[in-house]
Formats: C-alpha cells, structure tokens, sequence
C-alpha cells in the first residue's frame, strides 16, 4: 500500500524514464554516436592541434567568442588551452571536484531542471545511473556511466561494506554521459585529464567548447551531487555490488534495481531536491528579489496603486530596469496611466 502512495507522488516525468529498456537504449545511442563520430569530416585532431594542419580545409571555431575560420595562432591557443587542462587531472576525479569544477550554469541547469539520479545497474566497479532530461529534451531521459576507481580495494578489503561504499563513493572515479552536452563539450576534457569511462575522444572541440571550460553536463552533476552525499539508495547499491563481487570474483554477473527500489529512491531524491531550494541567498540575490516584491506591488491594480500614478511609472521602469518586462510591456504599462512618451 505504501508503495502504491509513493508511485502516486512521483511525477509523470520521473515514472516515464522508470520504463523499462535503458540499457539497450545507452547501446543504440553509443552505436549512433560512434557512426557520427566516424563520418565526421571536420573534426581537429591531435596531429592538427599541434601544428600540422592543412589551412585548405577551412574549419571553424569559436574562439574569441565568434564563429570563424581556423588559424595558425588559433592553433598555438588551442594547444596551450589542452596543456592546461590536461595539467589539472591526475587521473580519476572525485564526485566533489567534478561540481567544483563545472560551470554555474550547468549546475544551475541541474539543480532547475534534473531532478533524479537513480543508480539501475551495477557490474564490477562500473554503475548506471538514469536521470531524467531537461524540459527541452527530446527524449525522456538519459545514462551516465560512472566507473568508481576504489571499487577493486573495497571489494578486497575486510573492512565492512557500508563503510567501504562509503570510501568508494567519496573517491575517485571516471564518468560518461550519452547527452550531446557531453559529447560535444566534454568529453574532449574528460579524455586528456584521465576520467573518461566511455569513448575516448581526440578531436578538440574547437566550436563549442575551445577554451576547455567546465567538466560536466547537468545530468552528470545531478549524478555526482548525490554521490557526493552518499545518497542512501546509491550507496546500499554499492554495497550490494560489493557484497556480490567477492562471491563472483569474475566480476561477471551485475547488480540491478527493482522497479520498486527505484520508485522509492525517487520520491527520496525529489523530496531532497524540493529541500535544497531553500538555500541561503546572497545579499545581491536578496536585493534584487526586495526590488522585484516592491514593483510588482506597487502595479497591481489595486485603489492604492491608481491613485499613484508616478509610483506606477517608477515601478514599471524598474521592472524594465531589471529585464523583467519588455520595452513593449513598459511602454503600454505607461500608456495605460497616461505616462506614455
């Protein structure tokens, strides 16, 4: 019965992305990628980057921040930019460093728009999660494989499980994802700084992401946000998986969710993620929604707003101020009280 509940209060999206078929989904969308990765003819490769690059063949990049032909002093910045980055990784990354590291608006975008992490398979170290896709996606969800490079010790360790899930979790570790976010912005990264758990990938992405930013898309940091917290589910998984390995030392036989299991570990990471929203504002953020309260009062059209019609006008004027109305919408605004040019 109480499970009956449960599945009621998780949304439709969220149950959606619960269907069954992921795995075979992840395969055909890593099958696609590969194809159009090798049918690709404008892809700057390593050989290229570090100077033998034919000018006749005309690629672009962004770099600078407008789109444009490729140079030689293009190719001298884009070869600084990928020895840089590569200096920053040793190898493996942990769940924390991978937030760090991002960019804010990836982690905006995670923390509005992805709102579940459910770990649905687990063989050897390697476990995948689903999430679901942001509301502009076209399709309802999407795989991040993550690769947990303490996993081999934890399972030779005596050391009980749920402290060793614990260590795994707060570890080092590679990660996937099949979104184009990472695919085309990060797996470049991923791959020259050692913690890439899928395809390797050379070509630089020197389009969209030439300057080498950030690490992860949004359903990544929602992954690595509740691994980072040892989300209950996602470590009792590792646990199980651990638990398993040293009984099947092969490695061969996986660890998979019921559909039960994660029905309730997602009512739990929903109820986590409402919770969050309540963090504390910085004094910009708090003075611009103070401003925002009081000129949207003050246009209501209540008796006291008509009598006032410069408080209206110097309202309007700071909701336009703030990006929060039109020129269109500030100029009836005035139109309307008689204030209009």
């Amino acid at each position: 019965m109480r499970r009956m509940a449960t599945a009621k209060r998780i949304p439709d999206t969220i149950s959606r992305i619960l269907t069954p078929g992921g795995q075979k989904e992840l395969r055909d969308r890593q099958a696609r990628d590969l194809a159009e990765r090798q049918a690709a003819s404008t892809i700057l490769g390593p050989s290229e980057v570090a100077g033998d690059y034919d000018a006749r063949r005309m690629l672009m990049t962004t770099l600078g921040g407008q789109l444009r032909p490729l140079t030689v002093d293009d190719l001298r910045q884009l070869a600084a930019n990928a020895r840089r980055a590569g200096k920053r990784f040793k190898g493996g990354i942990t769940a924390k460093d991978v937030i760090e590291l991002s960019l804010r608006e990836d982690r905006e975008r995670a923390s509005r728009e992805i709102k579940v992490a459910l770990p649905v398979r687990a063989k050897g170290e390697t476990v995948l999660f689903t999430t679901n896709a942001g509301p502009d996606s076209d399709v309802q969800r999407h795989h991040v494989t993550v690769a947990f490079d303490g996993f081999g010790a934890a399972v030779a360790s005596p050391s009980p499980v749920a402290k060793l899930a614990r260590s795994v979790l707060a570890g080092p570790l590679k990660f996937d994802c099949d979104c184009g976010r990472h695919r085309f912005w990060y797996r470049y990264i991923a791959t020259i700084g050692r913690f890439n758990a899928g395809r390797d990938e050379p070509g630089f992405p020197k389009i969209r992401n030439p300057n080498l930013r950030g690490v992860a898309c949004k359903h990544v940091l929602r992954t690595m946000e509740r691994i980072s917290k040892a989300d209950a589910g996602i470590a009792l998984f590792v646990q199980r998986a651990i638990a398993q390995a040293r009984e099947d030392l092969s490695r061969g036989r996986a660890v998979t969710a019921s559909k039960a299991d994660l029905r309730e570990a997602a009512q739990r990471q929903i109820g986590a993620t409402q919770r969050s929203t309540g963090r504390v504002l910085t004094a910009a953020e708090k003075a611009k929604r103070a401003a925002v309260r009081k000129a949207t009062a003050a246009v209501k059209p209540d008796a006291k707003a008509a009598r006032s019609v410069a408080a209206v006008e110097r309202h309007a004027r700071t909701l336009a101020g703030l990006g929060l109305i039109t020129q269109g919408q500030l100029t009836a605004m005035l139109n309307a009280v008689g204030r209009g040019a």
